[in-house]
């Protein structure tokens, strides 16, 4: 009895698992944009972006595609303090990303993405603290935008092409 409830359950185990497919591919469909993407970015936080970017993509060796990406900033007050300061702060960004292929000289996909970040402005009478906090939280801001941008190319676009 016990043989065959073992052999039942590996069996079980077996059939259960012989579909099982990796969510993280390595050879990801963004390989087509790596050190092939020369990168255009205007708007604000130009330099951390274009590093972001560039991390992401790689340095050009054949530009197959040219990725223009446009920044937009916003910083909103949530919270004010008696004496007017502002005590937590929401930075909204806005990037909208435009992929063409050079050798066709057309636009694959333009697509805008936004997402935002709150920090806490108080650090005692000085602005070092809440300096370091912001430029943190848009750093990590734009990172996330362009890994969602990233996502998306490889979830809907098998060949890049117009």
């Amino acid at each position: 009895m016990t043989k065959k409830f073992s052999v039942v359950l590996f069996f079980i185990i077996v059939t259960s698992c012989s579909k099982f497919e990796f969510v993280h591919d390595k050879s990801l469909k963004t390989n087509q944009l790596i050190n092939k993407t020369s990168v255009y970015v205007v708007g604000d936080n130009i330099p951390v972006l274009k590093t972001g970017l560039i991390e992401a993509l790689g340095k050009p060796n054949n530009i197959d595609f040219e990725l223009s990406v446009s920044s937009n900033e916003e910083t909103v007050n949530l919270v004010k303090e008696l004496n007017m300061t502002a005590s937590l702060i929401q930075i909204k960004h806005s990037l909208v990303y435009e992929l063409k292929l050079l050798e066709k000289n057309c636009v694959i996909v333009t697509k805008k993405i936004s997402n935002s970040g709150k920090f806490n402005s108080k650090a005692g009478g000085y602005n070092f603290g809440s300096d370091l906090s912001k430029k943190e939280i848009v750093e990590s801001l734009i990172k996330e935008n362009i890994k969602q941008y990233l996502s998306f190319i490889t979830s809907n676009f098998l060949l890049l092409d117009c």
